[in-house]
């Protein structure tokens, strides 16, 4: 299985998670918190496949934007942790999460560096 798609597989996989968790929040936070967790999550994998069909030497900058928004994602919950919406246990998991896709994207970086 190529980098693109162990990535792709892995976000998927872990976007039903995140999806499940931000559905619970308090609905006086759906729209600061819930919704642009979701909305960036689901962007990440649209991104991800996206890049996937890009020649090999537009990949490089795209892949830079995905890493952005796994920052900026990773921000978003924990303010979310910071204001108790989802639990310290939460909050370990998806930033194991966010690190693994990091480290993905960082793979699939040095593989187009490298060839």
């Amino acid at each position: 299985m190529s980098a693109a798609l162990r990535l792709q597989v892995h976000w998927e996989k872990n976007l039903h998670i995140i999806l499940d968790c931000v559905n619970r929040f308090p609905k006086s936070q759906r729209f600061l918190f819930s919704n642009r967790i979701a909305s960036l999550s689901i962007e990440l994998l649209e991104e991800i496949n996206r890049v996937r069909y890009l020649p090999k030497n537009d990949q490089f900058e795209s892949l830079s934007t995905i890493d952005s928004h796994f920052s900026r994602l990773g921000l978003l919950l924990r303010l979310c942790h910071d204001r108790r919406y989802i639990s310290t246990g939460q909050l370990e998991q998806f930033s194991i999460t966010l690190q693994q896709s990091g480290g993905m994207v960082g793979k699939w970086k040095k593989h187009l560096i490298n060839n």
